[in-house]
């Protein structure tokens, strides 16, 4: 297997990569105990340049939670699946939030409904919507609803053994 990794028609150097672009796992992994501000300022604490004043910080913070309509859960624990705490969708953009604060121009969304129902689902890929019109998502979802296959302005659909049904 050979090929090469390039975007917008250039090779990638990951150094810079890596500060443009932002993951969000499938899964969730946050401290149960924090709050929601706690989790996103940690981010912002751990990920994001040191010549940016705690202040700073603290407005990339608030700014994410607003756009991410989190304000009404900035002081709630995030809690588990298992012993409560935040609804799965808000657990979900809380997920976004977290690599949402370094300020990315693309962000790479890995499955951001799984295990929601379906409007907690929908309600997740109208904020990915919203985002999508400020910088470049690129989202994998298995078996959409009508109502969340028209979220999307592009679509690569793939077929078992990863063949190319449709681009467009």
């Amino acid at each position: 297997v050979t090929g090469s990794i390039k975007v917008n028609g250039k090779p990638v150097d990951f150094n810079t990569f890596k500060r443009v672009a932002g993951y969000v796992e499938q899964f969730d992994s946050h401290l149960e105990t924090a709050t929601v501000r706690e989790a996103i300022a940690f981010s912002a604490d751990l990920r994001l340049p040191s010549d940016i004043s705690t202040e700073e910080k603290a407005k990339r913070v608030e700014m994410v939670m607003d756009k991410l309509e989190l304000m009404p859960y900035a002081e709630v624990m995030i809690g588990s699946p298992s012993t409560g705490g935040l609804p799965a969708d808000i657990r979900k953009k809380v997920t976004i939030a977290v690599e949402l604060i370094m300020d990315p121009d693309l962000l790479f969304l890995d499955e951001p409904t799984t295990g929601l129902s379906s409007k907690a689902a929908l309600e997740v890929m109208r904020i990915v919507k919203r985002l999508s019109e400020e910088i470049a998502i690129v989202c994998t979802v298995h078996q959409p609803s009508a109502e969340i296959f028209n979220q999307f302005d592009w679509l690569l659909l793939l077929q078992s053994g990863g063949e190319v049904v449709y681009f467009g």
